[in-house]
This record gives C-alpha cells, structure tokens and sequence, in this order.
C-alpha cells in the first residue's frame, strides 16, 4: 500500500494575483450550488475526495483531498481552464493556473495561510480566510480528515506567525495598500480629500478606520443596510447625492454581482472624473459605469506596483523553519492516516457501547444483584473499557513509530 498510495494525498489547482488577472480570476467566484456541483463531479473520480474552495481578493484555489492527485489535477486544471475559454471565447493566450501535488501542495498552502504568498506580504486577514473557507466546506459536507487536519496546522503555523511577529501589522492587505494606492494618487493635493467607502464588511471597514488613522482624508462610509443607533453610516440611497462631492470612492461590497452601475451616481455636474477602486472579487462595478467618462476605474491589478514594508528577515527564517516542522508533523498524520481513521472507530465503538449497551446488558443478565452493587460493577466496566481502548492506541502509536523510524 504504501508504494502505491501518495504520502500526502493532496491536490491545488489555482491562479493568484501573480499568474491571472482581476477579471479572470472573479470569473471562478463561486456559491454554494456552485461548490456542490464541482464537489459531485470530483466525486465521481475518488469517492472519498474532500473539497475547499478559498477565494479571496488575492487569489483562488479548489484545493482537494484525494489518493489520485495527478488524474485529479488533469480534471481540476482542465475545468478551470474551460471556464475562462467559456467567458473570454478566442482570446490569444489564457492564464495557466498553477498546479501543486504532494507535499508541493501542503507546503504551498501553509505559506499562503501564514502569508508569505500574499499580495501584502504578512497580511493578517488571509489566515481568517481560510479557516473560513473550511468551515465553509464543513457546512456544506465536502470537507475531510486530511483537509481539517491541514486546517489545524495552517492555524497553529498562523499563531506561531504573529506572536514571532510576522504577521503584526493590522495595515497589511488589501485595505493597507488600497489607502497607500489613494495617498500616492491624490500626492499633489493641498486639502484633505473625500473618500466614500461602498460595503461596511470586514475589509471596508479596515480600509476607512485605515483612511482615518492616516490622515489626509475624510471617510464617509455607506453601506446597504444601516445597524440601528449607527450616526456615520450612510444609506446606498444617499450615493447619488454623496458622489458629487466626492473625490473617490472604494467598492468593498463583497457581492457575487455588481452592486454599482451609473445610475447610483451623479456624475453628471462632476469637473473631474470620479475615482473608483474596486476591491472586490468579483468586481462590484458593473463594466458600462467602468468605462464612463466621468469615472476613472481601478481594481486591486493596479496595487501591484506599490512599495511595501520589508520582511524581517530573522523573523522570516524563523517562520520558514516552523512551517517545514508543521509540514514534517502533517506528512506524519497523512502517513498514518488509515490508523488514525482505525483509532476513530474503535474510539467509536467503545462510546457506543458504553452509552447505549453497557447498562440494558447489565439490567438484562444482573437482575437478581442489588442494583448499588449492579452500579459499582457498571462503573468498573467503564474503567476497564477505557484502560483497554488506551492500551490498544498506545500499542498502535508505538508501531507506527517503530514503523517510521526505519523508513
């Protein structure tokens, strides 16, 4: 078995920001039922295939559990690639999406967990979503014990990452560039610029609470709906009216559609074109207010070219050397995999027969003893039931040490 099975069985097939721009990554976003239907058809190859898909401003990946990662990288790399013939028909060149097998693929999404792949490199938000993106997979049932237990390492490798330092800074991502991005534009301005952030989620309100921290810029948020007692939230209602004073905006909204199209603004009475950053995946800009003459458009493409922070270099080797021992501990668990889903039955047949046949057994052949005596005896059972199930996953670690050690 072991000469015929991958010590890691573990396929990515995806592009980031390096490798696919804005709009043809946004063309991969998908929903629930999206998810669904690629999770049946991986299924139909590896019946016991786990899926996640982490889609995020930076990049988009289906990552998936599986004993056949080459053939499942063929059908994965082959979909993907379909789906951008099928939107952009005829172009001369597509991306090519990265392909990452084994342990390639296990190294490679830790270091995109702790954020050494990001766009900004260290940010602190990339961590949240993956473990998002599992409990995603959770819900919707195409997780596995290979992809949670990937998950338990990318989450103690992105702990070790902040209390080292490397992942400190909270103006690192996307929100962080976005506001460096309107300082450099805006540069040659004598007065303080009005900036309105469109989405109050999570990365709209770091880019405004950013924007403010800064200086330089007064921040009108809006957002769809409006929490109750809130004073500086403004109604998508007020857009058109909050546009014309305005000197930028920042789409944030984190829709599957666009949300913004010509008619939410008054461009119309405008002397300058509106700037409009667009940090959504898939864009919350509808492509005919993109290409108005009274906005110039801009998406998160545009942030690659600016200057970043420097990594240390002593915490960054640091952060190197505890991924490759994370990595070594999750090769160990895939290694034993079928030992450790061994251990998970016995461990359940134990409880089931503790909590639902221990005591009618009792009652049915020990009748006649008194029932405190019956009780004590129930109780030594227990123990004994549990000394032996330790007894016997001690004897299966010990082997599998023995085992490995020799390898």
């Amino acid at each position: 078995m072991k000469g015929t099975r991958p010590d890691i069985p573990l396929v990515v097939v995806g592009c980031d920001f390096r490798s696919a721009p804005t709009v043809f990554r946004e063309r991969l976003v998908s929903a629930p039922e999206d998810r669904e239907r690629l999770f049946q058809s991986i299924r139909r190859i590896d019946a016991d295939a786990g899926l996640v898909v982490l889609q995020t401003c930076n990049r988009f990946e289906w990552i998936v559990s599986t004993e056949n990662p080459a053939w499942m990288a063929e059908i994965l790399l082959a979909q993907m690639s379909a789906a951008w013939h099928t939107a952009f028909p005829g172009l001369p060149e597509y991306p090519l999406p990265a392909v990452y097998l084994g342990e390639k693929a296990a190294l490679h999404l830790l270091r995109v967990a702790v954020g050494l792949e990001s766009l900004a490199t260290g940010e602190s938000q990339i961590a949240g979503q993956f473990q998002s993106a599992l409990q995603d997979a959770l819900a919707e049932k195409t997780s596995s014990m290979v992809l949670n237990r990937l998950g338990s390492c990318a989450g103690r490798l992105a702990k070790i990452g902040y209390r080292i330092g490397f992942r400190s800074s909270q103006r690192k991502g996307i929100h962080g560039l976005t506001v460096q991005f309107l300082k450099r534009h805006f540069a040659d301005a004598g007065s303080c610029r009005r900036v309105l952030v469109a989405g109050m989620g999570k990365i709209g309100r770091r880019t405004a609470q950013t924007m403010e921290e800064e200086g330089g810029f007064t921040v009108l948020r809006i957002n769809r709906s409006i929490p109750e007692g809130s004073t500086d939230w403004h109604p998508l209602e007020r857009l058109p009216e909050l546009s014309r004073e305005a000197d930028a905006m920042v789409a944030a909204t984190g829709a599957l559609t666009p949300v913004f199209r010509a008619g939410h603004l008054d461009l119309g009475s405008r002397t300058q074109p509106l700037l409009i950053m667009d940090i959504g995946i898939p864009g919350q800009v509808d492509p005919e207010l993109r290409e108005h003459p009274g906005v110039l458009y801009r998406n998160i493409d545009h942030l690659m070219d600016l200057d970043q922070d420097g990594v240390d270099g002593v915490v960054e080797k640091r952060l190197e050397e505890e991924l490759v021992a994370e990595l070594e501990l999750f090769r160990r668990f895939c290694r034993e995999r079928d030992m450790v889903y061994l251990l998970e039955k016995i461990h359940q047949g134990r409880q089931e027969v503790l909590r639902n046949r221990l005591t009618p057994f009792l009652e049915a052949n020990l009748a006649e003893v008194d029932e405190g005596l019956r009780r004590r005896m129930e109780a030594a059972i227990r123990r004994l039931f549990q000394e032996y199930s330790e007894d016997i996953h001690q004897a299966l670690h010990v082997a599998l040490e023995e085992y490995w050690s020799v390898q």
